[in-house]
């Protein structure tokens, strides 16, 4: 937030509010690789390609290194994994939903 002082003649402080960032439909899309191709169609030029083959090696490579230190070796096995995590998330979220519902009682 942004103040701004001397907004008004009677010298009040009046807080601006920054403008809400409003994204389009297409945005909503998610995509963990640039595809190059579509890039170009929309006009960016060589080094944003040279970026963009970067940027893809960097989250291939990632995505590999992920799966050989959790001993991904099949599709299997990562669903394993996301089962897993997930169920570990929801009794999370729920342990943490319990210690806030009780610390309002606490407080009540």
């Amino acid at each position: 937030m942004v103040l701004m002082e001397h907004a008004f003649f009677d010298n009040e402080k009046v807080e601006k509010q920054p403008k809400a960032y409003q994204r389009k439909k297409e945005d909503h899309e998610f995509d963990l690789l640039i595809d190059i191709q579509k890039k170009l169609a929309q006009g960016k030029g060589k080094y944003y390609v040279r970026f963009a083959k970067n940027f893809n090696t960097k989250q291939v490579a990632k995505a590999v290194l992920y799966l050989k230190q959790h001993d991904i070796r099949s599709y299997d096995d990562l669903e394993k994994n996301v089962k897993t995590a997930t169920e570990r998330f929801t009794e999370l979220s729920a342990f943490i939903i319990s210690i806030h519902q009780r610390k309002r009682e606490a407080t009540c």
